[in-house]
């Protein structure tokens, strides 16, 4: 079944059994920015150690610039990034505005990248842009950040790398103060996985936490997500596995990826509502492996050394991570109830 942009696959007569719909806002991440209170990563360490797969982009004083996406044939932004390399972090707030990229280092416990909860202006998204030489794309933009007009956004945006990283506990998204920031903003809060990534819960040692962490590896109800290659889906050191509910705004997912547990996406993009420019909705999507450019994937090529594999295998056995606003319904039944007494 193939239907329009926006319809739905299989329709049924009962109300009843439609799916529920999420979005960023069903998701209470609180309890884990309570719970990240140790390392807080700001973005200003430079290791100045060499950065894997850069582009040959440069900015203006000649520093080395990163594509976004990552090793995309078709990148629609730039960055300058801080480099964190071989370095453990626990209970990590990576904060609003670090934009880092980490290369093999390891996260213990929660690791929570703080939002920007003011993010709703329509060019958000994209006042900050630049071309591989560094120049402005969108000069005549600008966008109001509390009150404050700003010329590039992305000292208010997270956008991150991980490298070859391990991870014993789940990597969340939410304002600073744990509450839901005010737009999907994918461009500017987008988390990227590269090389090799592990999650390893068993290392946890409070038995309660690591039931806690296998609910959900990912829960990032506010961020664009890509894991994976653009340039090999076959790669031996390309490859992630995740349990429990992955959230993301949006996601894609190429290369080798194994999911047991739910995939859930919170992000229905409208066009000419923000941050959709004009009649560009189908052009958010979540991909699970290489759509074609006339499909909606502007940033890929589809690899010639093949497109990896990626499996989801719902386990029926973990429980939805807590927090989530779902449809349950509460009826007394009056009489089945009886306190009696003199």
């Amino acid at each position: 079944v193939k239907p329009d942009y926006g319809a739905a696959a299989l329709t049924t007569a009962d109300p009843a059994l439609d799916v529920h719909v999420f979005d960023q806002h069903s998701f209470d991440t609180k309890s884990f920015a309570d719970m990240a209170d140790g390392d807080a990563i700001d973005g200003v360490n430079d290791a100045g150690s060499a950065r894997t797969g850069l582009t040959e982009a440069f900015d203006a004083d000649g520093a080395p610039l990163e594509q976004v996406p990552f090793e995309a044939e078709f990148p629609y932004d730039y960055y300058d990034r801080a480099v964190y390399t071989n370095k453990v972090f626990t209970d990590a707030r990576i904060k609003v505005g670090a934009n880092a990229v980490f290369e093999n280092c390891l996260f213990q416990g929660v690791t929570y990248i703080e939002i920007e909860p003011a993010n709703d202006d329509e060019n958000f998204n994209y006042v900050g842009m630049v071309e591989s030489d560094g120049t402005p794309k969108h000069p005549d933009y600008s966008a109001d950040v509390n009150g404050t007009t700003v010329g590039d956004t992305k000292p208010f945006g997270n956008n991150v790398r991980f490298h070859g990283c391990r991870f014993e506990g789940p990597v969340v998204s939410g304002a600073p103060d744990g509450s839901q920031p005010a737009q999907f903003t994918h461009v500017r809060n987008k988390a990227t996985f590269t090389g090799d990534t592990d999650f390893d819960f068993e290392a946890e040692p409070d038995k309660d936490l690591q039931t806690l962490y296998k609910r959900s590896s990912l829960l990032l109800p506010h961020m664009s997500v890509e894991m994976g290659s653009f340039v090999d889906g076959n790669a031996s050191d390309q490859k992630l596995e995740l349990t429990g509910a992955v959230v993301a705004g949006l996601i894609d997912m190429r290369g080798k990826i194994t999911i047991n547990g739910t995939l859930i996406t919170t992000y229905e993009p409208i066009s000419g509502e923000a941050p959709v420019k004009g009649d560009t909705a189908p052009q958010f999507n979540t991909t699970l492996g290489y759509f074609s450019q006339g499909q909606g994937d502007l940033e890929a090529k589809v690899p010639d050394t093949g497109l990896g594999k990626i499996r989801i295998t719902y386990d029926p056995t973990i429980a939805l991570p807590d927090g989530i606003d779902g449809p349950i319904e509460l009826a007394p039944l009056t009489r089945t109830y009886h306190e009696g007494g003199k």
